[in-house]
């Protein structure tokens, strides 16, 4: 037992280590934007200035829906911190602990180091994760952390952490609420309806709150939104979101073991079909998609664990060119304006990555009809076994499908089950 809890508490260290590291990296890298407009990312506008007044004044006094969103303003109010300050280090704590959830999270799934590391580049690549250091005053960092956690306690039937993530995670953002539905497969009915009622009692308080602004109607909004934008334009931004790594998560999904796509694929749908219903009522597409990253993340971590082994001198060239992608987005320290004021880069880069990625997985996949060209454990069926790089397997409940646990189980359950054949 204590040797177990010293391996738990090493990986969450080291995980915390790693996000940490990363964190602060990206911290660097991207110019935020500033109240005087200092930097070349410009000052601080639209939606940052509603969360901002938030913490400044009566939260009443902000148009709804950026109201009902009262968690990160309210923790932003704690001294001896700016409004500005404040609502930056929710969101860069906020990123910091969903890292480490989905590092630690990674390396129980079986996945390797080297994967989880190609993936946090090709995550890094995006405008969605990018973003959140350009523009750190929204609620959406906050919003990242709450879906991972209410994934990690799904995955490790961690009803009651459930409940109370769903309980609190509304309140920072209402997209929280629709993790509920991933305990839609549980058989004990009585569950899906408390993690369901649970998940909108507090979208119902929030709205009761004495001089709550009314909320603009639902139709009326979806009008104006789909005249602004267009079609074209929606899904410009919807393939520009995770551009090559659409391909890889869709392959990772193909080519990774069932265990962990009944782990990923749940949560993945969930939050883009979310994130679709979001695009509907919201100018920023880039921004709603984002809450997906997590595991979007995980599934191109699948992608890479199949194909890293075999494909090295690919695979480096892709890191490369994904590392590149990271810069065109935003004004970034190393480069200023210039480089994510030409579009030409940010096309460039993504159909570099594209191309990249479809030549590795094209290549792969000959190696795959061939025999004897391919290590054992990829031959049949894309990426390791689940137990075999993994410090500790994954909830039982999700690998077997078994529902009969409760609450108490805890993650992990027991030793891996011993290899097949």
């Amino acid at each position: 037992m204590g040797d177990e809890r010293r391996t738990a508490s090493g990986g969450w260290v080291s995980a915390g280590a790693a996000s940490a590291a990363w964190t602060a990296l990206w911290t660097l890298i991207v110019y935020p934007r500033t109240p005087g407009g200092s930097t070349p990312a410009g000052p601080i506008w639209g939606d940052a200035d509603k969360y901002l007044a938030m913490v400044r004044g009566p939260i009443s006094d902000v148009a709804a829906p950026y109201s009902f969103r009262i968690g990160a303003p309210l923790l932003a109010r704690l001294p001896p911190f700016s409004p500005e300050v404040g609502l930056y280090a929710v969101t860069l704590l906020s990123l910091l602990v969903a890292g480490a959830v989905w590092v630690h999270a990674g390396r129980r799934l079986g996945l390797s180091r080297r994967s989880l590391l190609l993936a946090a580049v090709a995550v890094g690549s995006t405008q969605a994760w990018t973003g959140y250091f350009h523009n750190p005053y929204l609620t959406d960092g906050a919003g990242l952390l709450g879906v991972t956690l209410a994934w990690a306690a799904w995955m490790s039937d961690g009803f009651v952490w459930s409940l109370l993530l769903l309980a609190v995670g509304p309140l920072f953002r209402e997209t929280m609420a629709p993790m509920a539905l991933l305990w839609a497969s549980d058989p004990r009915r009585t569950r899906v309806v408390a993690a369901v009622l649970v998940a909108c009692a507090p979208l119902i308080a929030v709205r009761l709150l004495p001089h709550q602004p009314r909320a603009e109607s639902i139709l009326a909004v979806m009008q104006g939104v789909l005249a602004t934008k267009g079609p074209v334009r929606v899904l410009g931004d919807v393939l520009a979101s995770y551009h090559a790594l659409w391909l890889m998560a869709l392959l990772g999904l193909r080519w990774g073991p069932a265990e962990r796509r009944r782990v990923i694929g749940p949560p993945l749908l969930v939050t883009l079909l979310v994130a679709t219903a979001e695009n509907l009522m919201g100018v920023n597409t880039v921004r709603f998609f984002s809450m997906a990253l997590p595991f979007v993340g995980l599934a191109v971590a699948d992608f890479f664990e199949a194909v890293a082994g075999e494909e090295r001198r690919l695979v480096r060239a892709l890191a490369v060119v994904l590392a590149a992608c990271s810069f065109v987005w935003f004004p970034t320290r190393p480069f200023g304006a210039w480089l994510s004021n030409a579009k030409v880069f940010q096309y460039l880069a993504c159909d570099l990555a594209l191309g990249l990625t479809a030549v590795a997985a094209w290549r792969w996949a000959v190696r795959r009809t061939k025999p004897g060209t391919l290590r054992p454990e990829l031959a049949s069926g894309g990426g390791a076994a689940i137990h075999s790089r993994s410090e500790a397997p994954v909830n039982a409940r999700v690998v077997a499908g078994d529902h009969r646990r409760g609450p108490s189980a805890g993650w992990p359950p027991g030793p891996p089950p011993p290899p097949q054949g």
